[in-house]
């Protein structure tokens, strides 16, 4: 899960990293920093704006449990965390797998939005409305990011899943027709 959140006001990074534990500061590296809490796994980026993005987390419960937390962390800082916006979720990031292999070829003519190009990614990218992706992979793997919502990401999979039974019984159609034996006939 991605969600963002708002301190509502200009923060020192500096004096967060050096009081707030566990977190991570490089500013050469990126101009933010990282807050991580270990059950369930989040990771908060505070950018200096006040702006913080949330990574991880399987409930939005748990990712405003682990803000509330980390506002606690801010509040001996000088922080105000009153006025202050609690996570919302911007988009949600799922894995699926099916018992078999998927013919991602086969499957990236029948998609439209698809993209497949082995050369350079080994899965199947099928780009959707707005900013959702699924990515397909010969082993069954499938992951999908953007929805906002788990009946947005469950619509999306099981579409994907129709056309991978379409492709399969298109395959086996064409497997029927070629067949040597029909063939030589």
């Amino acid at each position: 899960m991605v969600s963002k959140a708002d301190l509502c006001q200009k923060v020192d990074l500096e004096l967060i990293a050096q009081h707030v534990r566990p977190s991570i500061y490089e500013p050469s590296q990126f101009p933010a920093v990282f807050y991580r809490v270990v059950n369930p796994r989040t990771t908060f980026v505070i950018f200096s704006s006040g702006k913080v993005m949330a990574y991880g987390g399987q409930k939005l419960e748990d990712v405003r449990s682990h803000f509330v937390q980390l506002l606690n962390e801010l509040r001996p800082l000088g922080i105000a965390t009153s006025t202050t916006k609690p996570p919302e979720i911007c988009m949600l990031v799922g894995n699926s797998e099916t018992p078999d292999r998927i013919d991602i070829e086969q499957l990236s003519r029948t998609l439209v939005g698809a993209v497949y190009e082995p050369e350079q990614f080994p899965g199947l990218i099928w780009h959707r409305v707005g900013k959702e992706a699924v990515l397909v992979f010969a082993s069954g793997k499938i992951h999908i990011t953007g929805p906002k919502s788990i009946e947005r990401m469950n619509l999306i999979l099981d579409e994907l899943l129709d056309f991978v039974q379409q492709s399969l019984v298109s395959q086996e159609t064409h497997r029927q027709v070629m067949h040597p034996r029909q063939v030589m006939t």
